[in-house]
């Protein structure tokens, strides 16, 4: 697995879609009247009227917010270089401007831009010295799970933060020598954590997008680091949810129930759990079944998933059948493709004729 690509894939595609699932859930309606943390007054910027007759004071003011922005975030950065993680400088830094900044509709209007400097200001390769766990442990991790968990904030805000917990690595990714990054086995936790709370299903879906994050990476690496138990915490849930998905929508109408399908379709052929290959491989070949009312959609990811899945332990018969319902499924698909080619060739043909008779 070339991991620049995974990182690339999960940075880019999976916080778009869910921060703009979460924006047009029925909470982010409501998303005038929720409030943002209060920055303090140092690093606050203030609108300008060009036509204002204080222009130049405000001016003065925002000049003096950037400097105090500036000189922050220098401080934070020297402590963190001298091991001082937890120190009173990276607290009144985060907690005066960083964390105020992520909960503010116009910053989490381009999100990853946010994380983006977020990552390369604290998170980034430089910054993996004896601080970075610390830092992630005890100063990061606390304050996004409050912003999860607060019910005040916009969708968006929570959402952002789930996913800045799912990119915090113990160790990052190295590009030029392809060397994996080494997600925070405490950020799993909380990731984990969230996934079985009872948070809105946005907030649900995009810790689950950050537990496939980290059990792709896991089943990559040399030396895997999730422990089994936890593994099998996780998908004990996922399918459970899974069941319960397609027991009371099973048209899979509600985008976040067609997300969590796919991503669940997903990590069952990713998580590598000893002794449960065969309990996936039967999910999953039951979805594919010629007589499994899901959505094609559904039946092309569970074919995906079976083509990820080791087969050494599964049967001849099993094996067969699944041949079989692959072949039925791609005839049915190109019946169907055909058919509608020739539909469309017909309205073409018929639109033809009666362009000539009208000429």
């Amino acid at each position: 697995m070339i991991f620049s690509s995974l990182s690339k894939s999960f940075v880019c595609l999976f916080p778009v879609c869910l921060l703009g699932m979460a924006m047009a859930s029925p909470d982010s309606a409501l998303a005038q009247n929720l409030k943002e943390l209060p920055m303090e007054e140092k690093y606050r910027m203030v609108e300008i009227d060009e036509d204002a007759a204080n222009k130049k004071q405000l001016s003065k003011i925002n000049r003096a917010a950037r400097a105090a922005r500036k000189d922050g975030l220098k401080a934070v950065q020297a402590a963190l270089a001298t091991g001082g993680a937890n120190s009173a400088a990276v607290q009144e830094y985060l907690d005066g401007f960083v964390i105020p900044s992520m909960t503010m509709a116009e910053n989490l209007r381009d999100a990853g831009k946010l994380r983006y400097d977020f990552d390369r200001a604290y998170l980034g390769t430089k910054n993996t010295g004896g601080s970075r766990v610390p830092f992630i442990q005890t100063v990061l991790l606390p304050r996004l799970k409050t912003l999860v968990e607060n019910d005040d904030l916009s969708a968006a805000a929570r959402v952002n933060a789930v996913i800045m917990i799912s990119r915090l690595d113990d160790a990052p990714l190295v590009r030029a020598t392809k060397t994996a990054p080494r997600p925070s086995l405490a950020a799993f936790d909380s990731l984990v954590s969230i996934w079985q709370s009872g948070a809105p299903e946005y907030v649900k879906v995009a810790a689950l997008s950050g537990i496939l994050r980290h059990m792709e990476i896991d089943d990559a690496i040399a030396t895997p680091r999730i422990a089994n138990d936890k593994k099998s915490q996780v998908m004990r849930s996922v399918t459970t949810d899974v069941d319960s998905i397609l027991s009371d929508d099973p048209a899979l109408k509600e985008d976040l129930n067609r997300w969590k399908v796919s991503k669940s379709i997903e990590l069952m052929s990713k998580a590598r759990l000893d002794g449960q290959t065969g309990a996936y491989f039967d999910r999953m070949s039951a979805m594919l079944a010629k007589g499994s009312k899901v959505p094609k959609w559904v039946k092309l990811e569970a074919l995906r998933g079976l083509s990820r899945l080791p087969m050494g332990g599964i049967g001849a018969a099993k094996i067969n059948s699944l041949v079989e319902s692959s072949v039925d499924y791609a005839s049915q698909s190109l019946a169907e493709e055909a058919n509608g080619l020739e539909d469309r060739v017909k309205s073409l043909v018929f639109n033809n004729i009666l362009l000539d008779n009208n000429d």
